[in-house]
């Protein structure tokens, strides 16, 4: 709340037009632009060409569905936000649900002597994921543009249901960094899934498309890290049950399963009701050829403002989550709590709760009280 606050104030202050951009078609572009700024943002996540961003609202023929024509009234926007919260759904538990077991993971690799010492090595796993997705995020925009969101987003959780399960299979430190690594690398649904809300929503639709995104990560929060604390060493928690087993010689497999059988569900779900919109996209002839990406977020002030206050949220967020467990496994001697799996699960799953609540009371409130960029 604070970083936002602090971005529309600093976007209040100033009133200095944008850096000159060479060509008067780039400047026309860009002035269609400037009031769209979701809309750039989005482009500077997936890749994709700005001039489909300008190009909305200025010719009815942008998009040409593949059936019939879809409906976008508020109305009828469930239709496609229900299967969409399913990618997200599993976009979060993929990310969030090592979190509570990630410590313990790699002291079983044997690689150090303590549960102290395991942070650098959790931080190697943990990074592989958003590394991969920050090399290949522009090549599944650009797939998405050609072949559809629908398509792209089914790839990506269709990643999810084959990874997964071996990342709970790894028993090397470099056997888990390359699984996360390749999950990063194939899988591009986050930023997929918010060009998605961009192309199906309408501007009475659009803030409660990313309002659904933001309660589904608080609700995918809960899910993941009960999921990860609760499953993970189950011949630990339940030894008469799983002692002998194959959950007890891998002992981190069953929360995996459960992200991959998800994520299977969430493909099935994608394929049969998310409506997919036109794979092709009618620019304007007055537009020209606008400048890339990160041309028109250098240009634009407020752009590179939201960024800027997205990274340090973000930046805070996950080194929270990804931090807290850490701490909480280590011993009582160095400062830590000596917990398991299941009272990290359980903490952080609080967290998630409280993120929910917050997106659901007081975000609305926010909203009203102070205006966006």
């Amino acid at each position: 709340f604070f970083f936002a606050f602090l971005a529309m104030q600093l976007s209040a202050e100033s009133d200095a037009p944008p850096h000159p951009i060479p060509s008067q078609a780039h400047a026309q572009g860009l002035a269609e632009l400037e009031d769209q700024p979701e809309h750039a943002a989005q482009c500077l996540q997936t890749g994709t060409s700005l001039h489909s961003a300008a190009a909305r609202g200025a010719d009815s023929e942008e998009r040409v569905p593949d059936n019939q024509s879809i409906n976008k009234s508020p109305a009828e926007a469930w239709r496609w936000m229900l299967p969409l919260a399913f990618v997200f759904l599993n976009e979060c538990i993929s990310v969030t649900m090592m979190y509570p077991f990630l410590g313990y993971m790699v002291y079983d690799f044997g690689i150090v002597t303590s549960k102290d010492m395991v942070g650098k090595y959790a931080g190697y796993i943990s990074s592989m994921y958003v590394l991969g997705q920050l090399f290949t995020g522009s090549t599944w925009g650009s797939l998405s543009d050609r072949y559809g969101r629908r398509a792209v987003l089914s790839v990506g959780l269709g990643v999810i249901a084959l990874l997964a399960p071996l990342f709970g299979l790894c028993r090397t430190l470099e056997q888990a960094m390359a699984v996360r690594l390749a999950m990063g690398l194939l899988n591009g649904n986050q930023a997929i899934g918010k060009a998605y809300i961009g192309d199906a929503s309408t501007p009475e639709t659009e803030g409660a498309g990313f309002a659904m995104v933001a309660v589904v990560w608080g609700f995918g929060n809960i899910i993941g890290a009960s999921v990860g604390g609760l499953l993970a060493r189950p011949a630990v928690h339940l030894p008469h049950v799983f002692a002998g087993t194959v959950f007890d010689r891998f002992p981190y497999l069953l929360p995996c399963l459960f992200s991959s059988l998800l994520a299977v569900a969430g493909l099935v779900v994608t394929r049969l009701f998310l409506p997919e919109f036109g794979r092709q996209q009618k620019r304007p002839s007055h537009l020209g050829l606008l400048p890339s990406p990160f041309a028109y977020c250098l240009a634009m002030r407020r752009c590179w403002i939201i960024l800027s206050a997205f990274f340090l949220i973000s930046f805070f967020e996950f080194g929270l989550q990804e931090v807290y467990p850490l701490w909480a496994i280590s011993s009582v001697d160095s400062g830590g709590l000596d917990w398991g799996t299941a009272q990290v699960g359980f903490a952080q799953s609080l967290g998630g709760l409280f993120l929910m609540v917050g997106n659901l009371a007081v975000l609305p409130v926010l909203r009203r009280w102070l205006k966006p960029l």
